[in-house]
């Protein structure tokens, strides 16, 4: 099916070609024609299927459908960290840009000068993403019009929809009309996340292509049993044997990133860090200098890099190892893009080796052994390795 075949406005289209975007992915032909029909929605899809472009499409389709184009707040798109705000404003941008069409969005998130956000909202722009607790308090300061918002969208709604997020999630659609169409995004969903999805849109319709919630072949999973005092060590000297070009480093603990990226400053390897306390000036400046190579390796949380898509990652170092298989799904598809080639390399201590055995369950990926043994990366058990060499 192409987009012609869709019934997607022709301007769009031409949007998505100037963009490289011929053929709608198997989620976009699924959730176009529902979302377009005001259906409630829930996307599944693996990572890295184009689920934005799912609900985005359809959002511009019916927003075209009138001429001229109103103005003011059409969608609001939750999210739970700001770094995806940016990312889907700027896919929204881009797509009104090459399509020539008069749709703006604003982001909208803390930790920034509030005066700037509600000048943007002046202008009415149609389509507002961010974080719950701004979107919160513009409504509060009757600055952000929710009487107005057709269609709620929570993205990385497995995030959004868990004990800790959805209270926020409730209150804003409260401050909704009763009729406000609501559309999930995520590439796995949890049963409590489904339980909090059925309260929120008890008619929502699923709309999952015929895929597995799989990870994708073009990723080499592989693992090197490591003391947890020598994890960053053992980073540096990996990074100093295979060059990757653009690699993320997960570790999770806030206390333990900046020693990790003085470390690896400190031998000699650019790299710099994005979590929850790194300011908004300095995740903009280092997530751009990441997308463009400069900065070749980013040390991050796995909150502060969900639904980063960057190109050219060929490498995912696990510091800190994903306890649950859907955080190994996500890290694991940064890597491997667009059918390119990609190393997952998880560093477990000899206690951590129990979670690997979960990612071989839940998705049937063999997780080989690797050993760095006197510069060389070699397959097979560190200590045998080691007793073979002193032969």
């Amino acid at each position: 099916m192409d987009f012609e075949t869709l019934g997607l406005q022709q301007s769009l289209i031409a949007g998505l070609a100037a963009q490289n975007i011929i053929e709608p992915t198997a989620v976009q032909a699924a959730s176009f024609p529902l979302i377009v029909e005001g259906k409630d929605v829930m996307l599944q899809s693996q990572t890295g299927t184009g689920k934005t472009f799912a609900y985005l499409l359809p959002l511009y389709q019916r927003m075209l459908a009138v001429e001229p184009v109103e103005k003011g707040a059409f969608a609001m798109i939750l999210v739970p960290t700001r770094e995806l705000a940016m990312q889907i404003h700027h896919a929204a941008e881009e797509l009104s840009k090459n399509s020539d069409v008069d749709i703006a969005s604003v982001p909208l998130f803390g930790n920034v000068n509030i005066n700037g956000q509600i000048e943007k909202l002046r202008q009415k722009p149609q389509i507002l993403v961010g974080t719950g607790e701004r979107m919160l308090n513009l409504i509060e300061k009757k600055k952000l019009p929710a009487h107005l918002v057709k269609v709620l969208v929570i993205d990385e709604a497995d995030k959004l929809l868990d004990p800790q997020s959805i209270d926020l999630v409730r209150s804003v659609r409260k401050t909704l009309m009763k009729r406000t169409q609501m559309v999930f995004a995520s590439a796995t969903y949890c049963p409590k996340a489904m339980e909090y999805l059925k309260g929120l849109a008890p008619e929502a319709v699923v709309a999952q292509p015929d895929e597995k919630d799989e990870i994708p072949a073009n990723i080499d999973h592989v693992f090197m049993v490591t003391q947890t005092k020598d994890k960053v060590k053992t980073v540096c000297r990996l990074i100093g044997k295979l060059h990757p070009e653009k690699a993320l480093i997960f570790i999770n603990e806030l206390t333990e990133i900046d020693a990790a990226v003085e470390e690896m400053n400190r031998r000699g390897i650019n790299c710099a860090a994005i979590h929850s306390e790194t300011t908004k000036e300095e995740r903009k400046h280092r997530l751009a200098n990441f997308q463009s190579g400069k900065l070749p390796y980013l040390v991050a949380t796995d909150l502060a890099a969900r639904g980063l898509h960057v190109e050219g990652v060929d490498y995912i170092f696990h510091v800190n190892v994903a306890e649950d298989p859907t955080d190994y799904l996500h890290r694991a598809g940064r890597t491997g893009r667009n059918g390119t080639h990609g190393i997952s390399l998880v560093l477990p201590t000899a206690q951590e080796l129990t979670f690997l055995g979960k990612y071989k369950s839940r998705f049937g990926i063999e997780l080989e052994e690797r050993a760095l043994i006197r510069g060389e990366l070699l397959a097979g058990d560190s200590r045998e390795l080691r007793k073979n060499l002193k032969k």
